[in-house]
């Protein structure tokens, strides 16, 4: 494999050679002192983490420099991309050196985001600040903002922190539970406020947490305010959910509509997450995964809400599932107590413990063997997630058919959240455009773990 990597970088740094040689923005990761004193960003025109939007069938064309002391890299989360821009490690910028990154945007419209995927640094880069929200269009979202009279708005990326002046804080966090901050800055705000009309709101909240898992909701009064969840990872649903609460572990994305007219008018809204430390264990401190945190608040303005026909949230989109009755079985078993495996195996940059067909279709029977929740992502591909067994009460109360499904299990997904003890199965099909190997990683994106080696190559051969 080391012999056809070198070959695949020496093609693509010819390839690069006889690019056409016109300008095209710079995405330059370095140090960002705003908002604290040693954070890091990626930057567009000395703008840190800017929103990035597309359409479906643009061309996303950057040139990466890295202006910071260690390599790094960018990982397009979610999208469909060939291996060498996908953000591989081995794929790495070195300091004040630079590349080019061009590939067509194949997905449809959706949440999605960037963040760097460094070797065994990911963790650290990301927390002090490299990543932001890149959002796709497409004809269902021109749908759905046409439905609503939607503008295009603010995405959420929640992070939790810890702060010591405008200083952050960070060590490699609980050996279980990875870093855990004590307090949650959204958008890069600490106790955040947003003021909102009385009407409905779009929310795309993504969870750019390094380990912590939200179980979002939303309080008024001391009562719980239900919301639509329209889409999730890769998309907007078939229909909408009305939803209570909504599970989001890092790197997962939900789209959600909230009501703040009536009786909300003049109000304030809080969105927290609930306490679920029962299915995690006593172990940890004060900040434990599971714990109840606060998020953001919403101030409702007391102006009256234009009166619109009630919404409809059926008929959003669709979401196609491949036929995966004869497909094969593979089992994959996480399992370690401080460190952990898939399959037995830990990262290696040039083995490939997973190797599949592409066009191929397989059921990925995920068993999750430890005492923590695991949310699992891979890149390239969707999850379509098509059974729970095993899963604790509260999760199977919250099932919306007979398999064990929760509502974010009903569309696309890159990142799926295994709890302890349950079996997750998902259908994986291998449809890339790609025609050359390919290598793309599936891991644990609790991301101190994954720089400890709960990572995996796995080869997509033609």
């Amino acid at each position: 494999m080391k012999r056809r990597v070198f070959l695949q970088s020496l093609a693509f740094a010819l390839a690069q050679r006889r690019r056409n040689r016109r300008p095209v923005p710079r995405l330059i990761a370095e140090p960002n002192p705003f908002p604290y004193a040693n954070g890091l960003a990626f930057t567009v025109d000395g703008v840190p983490s800017p929103v990035l939007r597309f359409r479906q069938g643009d061309t996303l064309d950057f040139e990466l420099v890295n202006h910071l002391d260690e390599p790094t890299t960018v990982h397009w989360h979610g999208l469909k991309v060939d291996w060498i821009h996908d953000g591989h490690p081995l794929f790495s910028v070195a300091p004040q050196e630079s590349r080019s990154i061009q590939f067509q945007i194949l997905n449809r419209g959706a949440t999605y985001w960037y963040h760097p995927h460094a070797h065994q640094r990911t963790a650290f880069q990301a927390y002090h600040g490299m990543g932001g929200a890149l959002i796709v269009d497409d004809e269902d979202q021109d749908r759905l903002k046409d439905r609503f009279s939607l503008v295009p708005g603010v995405t959420d990326l929640v992070q939790d922190r810890v702060i010591d002046g405008n200083l952050l804080v960070y060590n490699e966090g609980h050996p279980l539970h990875g870093f855990l901050g004590d307090q949650v800055m959204v958008n890069g705000t600490i106790k955040a406020t947003k003021k909102v009309s009385a009407t409905w709101h779009r929310l795309r909240l993504i969870n750019a947490s390094n380990a912590r898992i939200y179980r979002i909701a939303l309080f008024s009064e001391g009562q719980m305010v239900p919301f639509q969840l329209i889409g999730v990872d890769g998309g907007l649903l078939e229909q909408g959910a009305e939803v209570n609460e909504v599970w989001l572990s890092p790197a997962e994305r939900v789209e959600l509509m909230v009501d703040f007219g009536h009786p909300l008018m003049g109000s304030r809204a809080s969105l927290q997450s609930q306490d679920f430390t029962e299915l995690i264990g006593p172990m940890g401190g004060p900040t434990i995964q599971g714990h109840p945190i606060h998020i953001m608040d919403f101030l409702v303005l007391r102006k009256r809400p234009v009166v619109r026909p009630a919404p409809n949230f059926d008929g959003l989109s669709v979401v196609a599932t491949p036929d995966f009755t004869d497909a094969p079985f593979r089992n994959i078993g996480l399992a370690g107590q401080m460190h952990f495996t898939i399959n037995g195996a830990v990262f290696d940059m040039n083995e490939a413990p997973i190797t599949v067909t592409r066009n191929s279709k397989e059921i990925w029977s995920i068993t999750n063997n430890t005492t923590i929740p695991h949310p699992m992502h891979l890149h390239a591909v969707p999850m379509h997630v098509l059974e729970r067994r095993g899963s604790p009460q509260l999760i199977r109360s919250q099932a919306v058919d007979m398999r064990g499904r929760l509502p974010t299990d009903l569309g696309y997904q890159d990142t799926v959240l295994v709890w302890p003890f349950e079996q997750v199965r998902v259908g994986v099909a291998w449809e890339i455009p790609f025609n050359t190997e390919q290598s793309y990683l599936f891991h644990f994106h609790n991301l101190e773990h994954e720089d400890r080696g709960m990572m995996v190559n796995v080869r997509v051969t033609p």
